[in-house]
This record gives structure tokens, sequence and C-alpha cells, in this order.
């Protein structure tokens, strides 16, 4: 961190998949105009935090959110920072919901945060839908019966399966 690089590996490269599928805008690219006002995702780890009080006593907190493309700083206020603040630590991995939206005050676009869960939670949370594509050649008894015992599994994605047979044109679709 002193060097301003990583030896070892980036403090995010055990979320690399969630980073990379779920929708998450890289912190360098938060000022563009095409994020204003719409409800986007960002996450990373939490670089920096400062736990604060305003001069009413208020609680609230400032921290940097720090991803592969860069790092931005962020505040959280009075019921938010109340909703949120134990996730709010050091070296946290969070995901972030919410809205760059303009500030009233210096007329600056800043994120306004709605929801925040910690990174390992993300797949559980956004997962929807599964597909499997696979060619008909590929498909044997042993992977039917692991797909069969998996879509029996209790969860809350559905699964859908394309199986193709190139050599004839055909496909079959199954919905669980």
């Amino acid at each position: 961190e002193m060097l301003g690089i990583y030896i070892s590996a980036h403090p995010l490269d055990h979320y690399q998949f969630e980073m990379a599928h779920y929708g998450f805008v890289p912190l360098n690219e938060l000022q563009q105009e095409i994020y204003r006002s719409k409800p986007i995702r960002i996450g990373g780890y939490i670089s920096a935090v400062r736990h604060l009080e305003s001069k009413k006593g208020n609680p609230y907190a400032r921290f940097t959110l720090t991803d592969y493309s860069g790092s931005y700083e962020l505040g959280i206020f009075t019921e938010q920072y109340l909703k949120f603040r134990d996730l709010l630590q050091h070296e946290n991995k969070i995901y972030l919901n919410g809205l760059m939206r303009m500030n009233q005050r210096d007329g600056n676009w800043e994120f306004n945060i709605q929801q925040i869960q910690l990174l390992e939670y993300a797949k559980r949370h956004l997962t929807k839908k599964i597909r499997l594509s696979m060619d008909l050649d590929t498909l044997n008894e042993e992977m039917v019966a692991d797909i069969s015992s998996f879509a029996r599994s209790e969860g809350q994605c559905e699964l859908s399966i394309l199986i193709r047979d190139a050599g004839l044109g055909y496909e079959v679709r199954l919905h669980q």
C-alpha cells in the first residue's frame, strides 16, 4: 500500500467474478454523464474510513471505496449511517446501490447511497437466473445426474438449460 501497488495480490482478487459480472460501475467512470440520476451499483473495498460527528451532534462517516479502476470518496449521513455503520470498517469488501445526484450546495455530482451489502453476498443476492448451454455430444449420464441434483435443490434462481445438436441444427430449451 505504501508503494501504491500491490506486491502480492489486489484486495479484490477473491471477488473478480462478482466485479466483472454483476454490473458494477468502475469508480473512475462514476462522474460520466450516462450514470447521472440513474440507479447504479458500485463495489470495492474500504481503503479509508472516518466515523465523525456533526456540529449538531449527528453521526456520519466519510470513507474511500477502492476498486480495480481507482478510488472514490463517499459520505453517509444520519439515518443511513446508523443503518450501515457496522459495515463501514477498514478493508471491508462491499457493494453499494444508489444514484448519482447533484449536490444542491455546490452543484457537484455525488453518489447517494441507498443500500450497502458485503461483497461476499453479491452472488446470493444478485443472481436471478442460471443458464447452462451445452452441445448434445457432451451430455452423458453423469452430467444429467449432476444437473438433476442441482435442479431439485431449493434456491432463489431460475435454471434454464439449452441443449444443441450442432449436426442437425436443433436446439431444445428446458426451464425449471
